[in-house]
Formats: C-alpha cells, sequence, structure tokens
C-alpha cells in the first residue's frame, strides 16, 4: 500500500511541480466511493484501498482543494466541460478499463 500510495504522492508532484496556477486536485476513482464519508467503498483492482479515506491522505500531502468522484463521471463531466460533449446539452459516456462503467448527462428542460 506504501508505495503504491507513494507514487500516487510522487506522480502528482511531478505534474504539479512549481506551477502557480493549480487550483486543485482531482482524483477519478474507478470503484464504489462514499462521498459523504469521504472513503472508497470498493475498488475492484486495488483492493487495499477498500475503506480508504484518500481525500484526506492527499489533502495532508498537498495544499489544494481536493475533490474525488466516480472516474467514469469525471470523465464526462470533461467531455461535456473541455471535449467532444461541449456544445451538447445531453451526453452517454461509457468506460472500459479492468470494468464496464458508464455514466448519463441529461439536461432538463
Amino acid at each position: 500500500m506504501l508505495y503504491y500510495l507513494g507514487m500516487v504522492k510522487y506522480t502528482i508532484g511531478i505534474d504539479i511541480g512549481g506551477r502557480k496556477n493549480i487550483r486543485g486536485i482531482g482524483c477519478g476513482i474507478g470503484g464504489a466511493l462514499d462521498l459523504k464519508k469521504r472513503i472508497i467503498l470498493s475498488w475492484s483492482n486495488i483492493k487495499f484501498l477498500d475503506g480508504f479515506n484518500i481525500k484526506n491522505w492527499l489533502k495532508k500531502r498537498f495544499n489544494y482543494e481536493i475533490r474525488i468522484d466516480n472516474d467514469a463521471r469525471c470523465f464526462l463531466r470533461g467531455e461535456y466541460l473541455f471535449g467532444a460533449g461541449r456544445g451538447y446539452k445531453n451526453l452517454v459516456g461509457i468506460t472500459l478499463g479492468t470494468g464496464v462503467g458508464g455514466g448519463l448527462l441529461l439536461t432538463a428542460k
């Protein structure tokens, strides 16, 4: 577990570097989350993080706002705001990796 978390810290540290314009860190988790308790409930391919509070762990190591969410929701939101979904009112997103995920973004009118 320590090796894996060390790699997460190292990778984020490289990405941030000395940049001054970073507003926060977003983390897409490919598993079930309890967003109120801020813990990973179940992550199918990284079982040792089940029950782990990744948000607090990141906050203690980096002085930025931390947001966590399901990876499929992060992907869909990113496409809606910045990618191929810009300008559309409704989107469907499918993720394929160690499992299958997806989401719907529907604009109510």
